[in-house]
């Protein structure tokens, strides 16, 4: 894409410029020099690291300075560049990088962020058919990125990346797809042959490729143990003691019983994410994938999946007839993956609570303030406000309402 001559990139930069204002974006200081740059995001590749930061009022140019951090007499290294994104090529895979910027005008250098680690690695060949290589990367969050609402720049929808949170992902693998109700079926048939018991099964789930609606957060994590052991992959949830896999599902909803909330085996569920089965995406995975996985990239900041239509993105109220749609039949995002707009909503491994600065990646710690798990995306019902990649529903684990699917992740297979 040409960003001098691209609508959808002047429209997102001016989105981008709006936030600034509310935000408070840093601008110079009273001596001339341009502020200190927030720490920046660096997203992994083969060999190389792609680095990004918000630009600062005044600058001329920046540098980014990087050494191994695994090596104390290794020094930095420099790289000028203009405009708010590089790279750092010819690197190590497999080992961790120490990354920071400063903005720099004819008065000086402003500052040094803070640095952020990150590790430039090979992309993964081990991931199952219809599976997208995800590379991980450290994303510093900022107020630019909240895609809002449809009322104002800044918005209500503030996602997981919000300003001053610092969050490191791994590598992994997602579907392309959202869980479909064939898959759905044949997983839950072999899993009820093998040990497995699921506790809220939709009326009608279906026969097609249409996603699995209907399916309550405890059932989709025990489904995805199934799905691992019918495809010879190691289990990722287990019962609070760690070692047993955990099979069983439950429609009981969390109550409580005196001062205390009575919590259902999958809810105290204790995930591993080295395993290489498969699981439900931790929230800021998933909101990652959503935005294309680079924030380099023009359509990071798009407020849907792969596009700033919601209705090209994918199926949701006004183009829906009110009912899922066959996946895959939208526009892709720049990972290749459909229908994270629309369609149905997607479950999230995190339980419910507010996102700040010290929230592990994993998401607030159990069990949460509000006792639910958290989904987004949107479903065939939503408004365009209500399917933008950074918004978020918290709900009980044992809902069933007729819009909630989900798709799965993976661990990256040695």
């Amino acid at each position: 894409m040409t960003l001098g001559h691209s609508t959808a990139a002047l429209r997102v930069f001016a989105l981008i410029g709006a936030v600034c204002l509310f935000a408070g974006c840093p601008l110079e200081d009273s001596s001339g020099l341009p502020g200190i740059p927030s720490p920046p995001s660096v997203v992994s590749g083969d060999r190389r690291l792609s680095v990004s930061w918000i630009e600062q009022g005044n600058a001329e140019e920046y540098e980014i300075r990087y050494r191994k951090t695994d090596d104390p007499n290794a020094g930095e290294t420099g790289i000028p560049v203009r405009g708010s994104t590089g790279a750092i090529e010819n690197l190590e895979n497999g080992r961790p990088y120490s990354v920071r910027v400063a903005a720099r005008n004819n008065a000086g250098f402003g500052g040094f962020s803070d640095a952020v680690t990150g590790v430039p690695e090979a992309a993964a060949l081990s991931l199952p058919a219809d599976f997208v290589y995800i590379p991980g990367g450290t994303i510093s969050g900022s107020a630019v990125f909240a895609t809002g609402s449809e009322t104002g720049p800044a918005g209500d929808q503030k996602g997981v990346f919000v300003e001053g949170r610092i969050v490191r992902l791994d590598s992994f693998g997602m579907a392309k797809y959202e869980t479909t109700n064939v898959l759905w079926n044949r997983v839950r048939q072999w899993g009820e042959r093998n040990g497995y018991t699921f506790a809220a099964l939709p009326e009608d789930a279906g026969t097609g490729n249409e996603p699995a609606t209907g399916i309550t957060w405890r059932d989709a994590v025990v489904w995805c143990n199934a799905y691992s052991e019918e495809q010879g992959r190691e289990p990722v949830y287990y019962l609070e003691d760690g070692e047993t896999v955990l099979r069983t599902s439950s429609d009981v909803a969390i109550q409580k019983t005196g001062d205390d909330y009575v919590y259902q085996d999958a809810d105290r569920a204790v995930m591993k994410r080295a395993k290489n089965g498969f699981r439900l995406p931790l929230a800021a995975e998933w909101e990652f994938a959503a935005r294309g996985g680079d924030p380099v990239q023009t359509e990071w900041y798009y407020p849907y999946a792969g596009s700033i239509d919601p209705e090209e993105a994918g199926w949701i109220g006004p183009n829906s007839n009110h009912t899922t749609h066959p996946v895959g039949t939208k526009k892709e995002n720049l990972l290749g993956i459909y229908d994270m707009t629309g369609n149905a909503y997607e479950w999230y491994w995190d339980w419910g609570g507010n996102i700040t600065p010290d929230t592990p990646v994993e998401g607030p710690a159990f069990p949460g303030s509000a006792r639910t798990r958290v989904c987004g995306g949107g479903y065939y019902g939503s408004q365009a406000k209500s399917s933008h990649v950074s918004s978020r529903m918290t709900v009980p684990p044992s809902s069933t309402y007729v819009g909630y699917g989900f798709r799965v992740a993976c661990g990256i297979a040695p």
